[in-house]
């Protein structure tokens, strides 16, 4: 009886642990196929998928293998331009990105995503978003820096 008391003491004990853990965290990566940094993200995925064991990665690849944009990749753009959209919303227009650890406000211009940034006080430009896209959560993060990806990826373990 004893040891039957200890064992559902154990399972209702690690119950939250178990439930913590199975909470899946999803990327979603924006790619081309003929961007050699796209390669080393995907290079590094299975690596980082290992660390984080409910780490679930959704790929779009937005320009093919003959840098064109496809049918295909229009529609991933289309899904790219959604989710921007709906972060938007949700951070009420004040949507940023984040590209080499610095933070820009984002907007779109005529379907095609922009960040803008702010080089002087008269002198602002818009710039066209560059692969590869990662969408975390919340966060939108322009390139790839592994150190930062992780870190993002721990932030929404916890």
């Amino acid at each position: 009886m004893k040891k039957l008391i200890l064992a559902v003491i154990i399972i209702i004990i690690s119950i939250p642990v178990i439930h913590a853990t199975q909470q899946q965290v999803v990327i979603y990566l924006f790619d081309s196929a003929v961007c050699p940094v796209c390669r080393q993200v995907k290079n590094d995925l299975p690596g980082i998928q290992k660390q984080y064991q409910n780490l679930r990665v959704i790929n779009y690849e937005i320009v093919n293998k003959s840098s064109k944009v496809d049918s295909n990749n229009q529609k991933n753009i289309s899904i790219l331009n959604n989710m921007l959209s709906m972060l938007d919303k949700k951070m009420k227009g004040k949507s940023i990105v984040q590209k080499d650890q610095k933070m820009y406000p984002y907007i779109n211009i005529k379907g095609v995503p922009h960040y803008v940034n702010k080089l002087s006080e008269y002198t602002t430009i818009k710039v066209e978003f560059g692969v590869p896209i990662f969408i975390i959560g919340d966060k939108v993060l322009l390139g790839y820096n592994k150190v930062v990806l992780e870190r993002e990826i721990r932030n929404l373990h916890k």
